[in-house]
Order: C-alpha cells, then sequence, then structure tokens
C-alpha cells in the first residue's frame, strides 16, 4: 500500500481536478460537462482513494508528506462539496403560523409501464400536489377513470402526449390555470391557499443533453439547448409578482453538480440539499430498474422564499427508469404589511 499512495493521491486529485475545472470553466461540450453530472460518484471514488493514500503514506518522507498534503485536499474538497448534498441539518422550528404541503413528482416513463401501475404509484404515496412528466393519453385516461385519485385531487391539469411531452398536475387544493409552452416544456398553475394566496406552479422537463458514447459509456455532452431551457424556466421565475412564492418542479435532466441548475436555483432553495439525506437519485438506465436504486439526482423540487423544505425522499421501487420524488414544505405566512 506504501508504494502505491502517491499513485492514489494523484488518482484522486485527478478526479477532484476535474470537478473543480467544471465548476469554473462552466463548459458546455465535450468531455468536461460529464464531470458536473457525475460529480458525487466522482468525489465519492476520490475519497476513497484519498483515505487509502492517506494511510499508507502514514511516517516520515518528503514523497509522504506530498501525498498526505494532496490526500487531505481531496477530503476538504469532498466534504465541501458533498456535505449539503449527502447530509441535511434539522430544519429550523417555525416561528409562526404554519401549515404543510407534499409534493410529488414523477416522470412516467412514456408509457413505460402499465397505466394501472402508473395509477398505483401515484395513489401510493398521499401527496398534496402531484406533478408529472411524459404523461401518455393511456395513463390520462386511467387517471381520470380511478375513483380513488378522483376524490383525492378534484382539480387536474393533464396535457397527455403520446410521445414524452405529456405534463400534468393533481391536488387537493384548487388549481387555476396560467398556460403551457412546448420549448420548453413548461406547464404552469396557481396553486390556491388558504387566505387567498397563492403559489405558482412550474412542471417543467427540458429535453436532455445530447450525449456521445463509446461502447454505451458515455464520453461527451454537450448542454447547449438544454442549458437555455433551464434559462428560459429561470426567466419565468423571475418574471413572476413574487418569486418567493415559486415552485418549480420535475423532471429537470440536469444533476447538482452542474453550473446551470446552479445557475436556475439562484434565488431558490433545492428540496433535497436543504432537507434530503444521502445522494437522492432519481434515475438509473434501464439496465438497472431491478435494482431498486438510482445513480443520478436529476428530478428536482425547488422552492421560494415562503416555502421551506423539511423532508425529501425517493423512491424507487417501481421499475422505470425514474423514481418517485416526495418533498414536504412548509408554508410560512409572509408578515403583515
Amino acid at each position: 500500500m506504501c508504494r502505491l499512495s502517491p499513485l492514489l493521491a494523484a488518482l484522486a486529485a485527478l478526479l477532484a481536478l476535474a470537478v473543480v475545472a467544471q465548476a469554473v470553466l462552466h463548459a458546455q461540450t465535450g468531455p468536461l460537462p460529464l464531470a458536473g453530472v457525475f460529480e458525487v460518484h466522482l468525489l465519492a471514488v476520490a475519497t476513497v482513494a484519498a483515505l487509502l493514500a492517506l494511510a499508507g503514506a502514514l511516517g516520515g518522507g518528503r514523497a509522504r508528506a506530498w501525498t498526505r498534503l494532496v490526500s487531505l485536499a481531496v477530503l476538504v474538497l469532498a466534504v465541501v462539496s458533498l456535505g449539503d448534498e449527502l447530509w441535511s441539518p434539522t430544519p429550523d422550528a417555525a416561528t409562526g403560523p404554519t401549515s404543510e404541503l407534499r409534493v410529488l413528482t414523477w416522470n412516467l416513463d412514456a408509457g413505460g409501464r402499465a397505466a394501472t401501475a402508473t395509477v398505483a404509484g401515484i395513489a401510493a404515496l398521499d401527496a398534496d400536489l402531484v406533478a408529472l412528466q411524459e404523461l401518455t393519453p393511456e395513463a390520462a385516461t386511467a387517471i381520470e377513470a380511478d375513483p380513488i385519485l378522483r376524490a383525492r385531487y378534484p382539480y387536474r391539469i393533464l396535457e397527455p402526449d403520446q410521445g414524452v411531452d405529456g405534463m400534468g398536475l393533481l391536488a387537493k387544493r384548487p388549481l387555476v390555470t396560467r398556460g403551457s409552452e412546448r420549448a420548453p416544456l413548461i406547464l404552469r398553475a396557481g396553486l390556491l391557499l388558504d387566505g387567498g394566496r397563492m403559489i405558482e406552479v412550474l412542471d417543467v422537463h427540458p429535453y436532455p443533453p445530447d450525449m456521445g458514447t463509446v461502447a454505451r459509456l458515455p464520453v461527451s455532452l454537450d448542454t447547449r439547448r438544454r442549458d437555455e431551457d433551464l434559462g428560459v424556466i429561470g426567466g419565468r421565475v423571475v418574471a413572476m409578482d413574487d418569486p418567493a412564492w415559486a415552485l418549480v418542479v420535475g423532471d429537470l435532466n440536469t444533476a447538482p453538480g452542474e453550473p446551470s441548475l446552479a445557475a436556475l436555483a439562484d434565488g431558490l432553495t433545492d428540496a433535497h440539499a436543504a432537507a434530503g439525506t444521502g445522494p437522492g437519485f432519481t434515475w438509473r438506465p434501464s439496465a438497472l430498474e431491478g435494482l431498486g436504486v438510482g445513480v443520478l439526482r436529476i428530478d428536482h423540487v425547488l422552492t421560494g422564499t415562503w416555502l421551506t423544505p423539511v423532508a425529501a425522499t425517493t423512491d424507487c421501487s417501481i421499475a422505470g427508469d425514474h423514481c418517485r420524488l416526495m418533498v414536504t414544505l412548509r408554508i410560512a405566512a409572509p408578515p403583515a404589511p
């Protein structure tokens, strides 16, 4: 192990440098954007390599000193970068009148499962607001026909599509239709709260970036179109009368390590980073569906100031490329004018 320590430290440093380079350069094409997509994975491997290098470099010697220094630097970077992503402190106690809202978002895999299974997956989690992406006509018909969902969600906006463009919202509270867009896919609605307050909901689904592969392994990425879509979504938030009541939810096809997500979330709160524990992965390739876990976190709930995430959990037990993401929000009453 002692002889391998410098190599392990070099590997850890190389992986960490790739993550840092993407964070600084914000590359949109080529292999470097993959460092943002797989930031958690790269830093996890770098952490293991750094710990092994550190264990093997105990003792004196200049080479061992450099190995220890590099390993410690990588460990510090991993802790700083992944701290909020993997662990969240207990939310502060509420200081005034509050209520809670449970939000479920689920990409339905464009008919990749039976409509009855989709209905069962929605009904199994008692959310107050359900945001759906890749809603097909078959799934929409099954949702409308199901007596449990009809009773639970009297307010519905369903815009199905035979491909991947279908969108939908189900709610226990009244929904006010704000319209929809196709480029990028945005379904807008107001969710009416007690006292006449309104949460401005954006159910979104920008298309994924173009990926280059070799032997089915990703080797390059082109995020330009998707990043433009995220910019449009961010513009819709800025244009709201009061972005403090914004709720952006859906399949963003963007991992938390990508700079474009940080730009969109500027001024908003990432529910998983604020209230989730663990990586919160919500997507997996079809070959890994049977494992019951995800490998990337690309489904998100982003909130304005008056919506505080207090819990965020994923359920990957149902076959499909996307897991269900459930977030509990605490709704604070704004101070009187």
